[in-house]
């Protein structure tokens, strides 16, 4: 007798032992192998529909899904920023904020998924009744206004409700200037002054933070070549250059804006 299990044939060779041995016994033994076999190969069919079945049913994998993959390894990246800063309120005596610097090169979806995160994980570790993260871009000092985005964890996602009851909720605020590029990347370049047309000329400072005329150390004309000696970035967008460049022979330095140099 022949059957067919999982495609394959199988021979059950009941008939030649039929012949040779014609008592009750050997029937019924031969008769409780061949079924047996049967019902086994019918457990080998049903599982492999079942895990076919399982295997269709299963969801394809998302967008949302790809961002939350991308997100968890990049919190693992995530590098932070000094201690919790803790600002406690009457309700709440745990309202921490915590400042990280986080990876380029993440979706706006990637970049919220990564920050839904962090914030979730820092508040659950410092058991926080609200908690902000503030999020910077690599290479920045990781201070003042944030520079990637924010997220903040709280009743209904708001933190003057830090300690009021109502469910904890996430809402995340992604900034613009995380998108612009890495400003770093210039680091080491040769580039070229420009102006934006109301001046010919551009003022190198001495100091970042200022361009008054007492810091002022040259005054180039637009087209000079500069190298780029070094990126620093303040506020969500404010990038500047300190630049190394030739004038009368001499070698100057000094600090312009990231919009005076092309």
């Amino acid at each position: 007798m022949q059957s067919v299990c999982n495609g394959i044939p199988v021979t059950f060779r009941g008939g030649e032992l039929m012949a040779q041995s014609r008592s009750r016994l050997a029937r019924a033994a031969l008769l409780a192998v061949t079924l047996a076999a049967a019902a086994a190969c019918a457990r080998d069919r049903g599982s492999a529909d079942s895990g076919a079945a399982s295997t269709a049913d299963s969801p394809l994998p998302t967008a949302q899904d790809s961002a939350r993959d991308a997100a968890a390894r990049a919190a693992d990246s995530v590098e932070v920023v000094g201690p919790p800063e803790n600002t406690p309120s009457p309700a709440a005596p745990r309202r921490y904020t915590v400042r990280v610097r986080v990876p380029y090169g993440l979706t706006r979806d990637q970049l919220t998924a990564m920050l839904t995160r962090v914030a979730e994980g820092r508040r659950r570790a410092l058991d926080a009744n609200a908690l902000l993260v503030l999020a910077y871009r690599q290479g920045e000092p990781g201070s003042g206004p944030y520079t990637a985005g924010r997220a903040v964890i709280a009743p209904y996602g708001e933190w003057g409700w830090a300690g009021e009851p109502g469910p904890l909720q996430v809402k995340v605020d992604v900034a613009d200037a995380y998108f612009a590029g890495d400003p770093t990347a210039a680091t080491g370049s040769e580039r070229v002054l420009v102006t934006d047309g109301r001046t010919q000329t551009i003022r190198l400072s001495r100091r970042f933070e200022s361009g008054g005329d007492a810091d002022v150390v040259a005054e180039l004309p637009a087209g000079t070549k500069v190298t780029i000696l070094e990126t620093r970035t303040s506020g969500r967008a404010i990038t500047g250059y300190r630049v190394r460049a030739q004038q009368g022979g001499r070698a100057v330095e000094g600090w312009v804006r990231r919009e005076n140099v092309r």
